[in-house]
């Protein structure tokens, strides 16, 4: 996926749950309430969770990256999965749904990883436009010479 797509995704999920939360209904608010204890969103989540990483990342791995030790590391991140349901019962499907944004968030980064958008750079262009916008500001508020050589000082520090 691309990062536009990622943008409108999340975009879209924040939509769906921000108008559930402002609903008001009592059934949305006592699931709301119940979810960081729920045993089966624990199961789901955690499942979802080392799935996820399982497929996506461990079994990527190369020779370079610990690729020669995929075995090791699916094993051990399965005796983590099930000992998690034995020693962490407690708001375990936070925890989860943790590490899925986690994940999520790796698999943005990685696609806006040297992505040159019009937003960048309009972005970057008004950053530079509002900075210079604030320096001819003060100079002409104070008109003084001085504060120019005081004001590149102060950009040099930074």
């Amino acid at each position: 996926m691309h990062l536009i797509e990622y943008t409108i995704l999340t975009g879209f999920l924040f939509v769906i749950f921000g108008g559930l939360f402002l609903s008001g209904n009592l059934s949305v608010k006592s699931k709301f309430v119940s979810f960081p204890r729920s045993r089966l969103l624990s199961y789901i989540l955690m499942t979802i969770g080392t799935c996820w990483f399982l497929l996506g990342h461990v079994m990527q791995l190369g020779e370079a990256d610990f690729g020669d030790y995929k075995h090791i590391i699916t094993m051990l991140s399965i005796c983590i999965l099930v000992s998690a349901f034995f020693f962490t019962k407690d708001f375990l499907a936070v925890r989860a749904l943790s590490i899925i944004t986690l994940l999520y968030s790796r698999e943005v980064l990685d696609s806006a990883f040297f992505a040159r958008t019009q937003c960048s750079s309009s972005f970057s262009f008004s950053c530079v436009c509002y900075d210079s916008s604030c320096f001819v500001s003060r100079c002409l508020s104070l008109q003084d010479e001085r504060f120019f050589l005081v004001y590149i000082r102060s950009r040099k520090t930074k």
